[in-house]
């Protein structure tokens, strides 16, 4: 069975690096699309257990950077719903378009 890996925490790129973070939300955006479909497959949402061995990646950023991009892209459409976590925080939604 396979282990599910913790995702890497993507607003600490935000507050290490915030000229990367820059770079890499103006980036080109058929680079930013394409690392977008590799986190939509066919089978719906990819959680970073996989999309951390997607191939091939682009060279211009490594996973944990693209990760980032996908979640900041998940993110900004998603929709709140009626429910909470345990820890009193909106669970979210966001539909993703293949």
């Amino acid at each position: 069975m396979a282990r599910i890996t913790q995702p890497p925490d993507w607003q600490r790129l935000l507050t290490e690096d915030p000229k990367r973070w820059i770079d890499l939300l103006t980036l080109d955006p058929s680079l930013r699309e394409e690392v977008e479909r590799l986190a939509d497959s066919k089978e719906g949402y990819l959680h970073w257990t996989k999309f951390r061995h997607k191939q091939p990646f682009p060279n211009e950023l490594s996973h944990e950077e693209g990760w980032g991009l996908v979640r900041n892209q998940r993110l900004s459409c998603a929709k709140p719903l009626p429910s909470y976590a345990f820890t009193h925080q909106h669970y979210s939604s966001a539909s993703t378009v293949i």
